[in-house]
């Protein structure tokens, strides 16, 4: 018994004195206030867009990390997007350098007015990938 005890002893403490590494990927959040009058529609005003500059979203984070977008309707509360909301839907799209809104009337065919002033919190989230 004592040379089994002998064995396992040494081989427990290597075992827990191995250090466990933990790694955190930093996110990015980008707070952007977007005008009334920066969004662009077409004539039958069932479209609007607005694009936001957004240096911070590179080529590398574009094609391996996620992007996670909310919106301020009353400068307190975020909505995620995508999303359906008063009969206009909100999404968005995006490339290296840029982050695109888009408002939709959702059948297609109801007008929509032109969105007030927003706030919009873009979170950019690396990956180790």
């Amino acid at each position: 018994m004592k040379a089994i005890f002998t064995l396992v002893l040494p081989l427990m403490l290597v075992l827990t004195a191995c250090e466990q590494n933990e790694y955190q990927v930093p996110n990015r959040t980008v707070i952007v206030d977007i005008d009334r009058n920066s969004w662009q529609g077409d004539a039958s005003q069932t479209f609007y867009s607005t694009d936001i500059d957004l240096p911070e979203l590179d080529t590398y984070l574009h094609e391996r990390g996620g992007i996670l977008v909310y919106l301020s309707f009353d400068g307190r509360s975020y909505e995620p997007i995508p999303q359906t909301y008063l009969g206009a839907s909100f999404s968005f799209e995006a490339r290296p350098g840029v982050l695109r809104l888009r408002i939709e009337s959702t059948d297609g065919v109801t007008k929509i007015s032109r969105p007030s002033f927003l706030t919009a919190k873009i979170v950019l989230i690396e990956s180790d990938y």
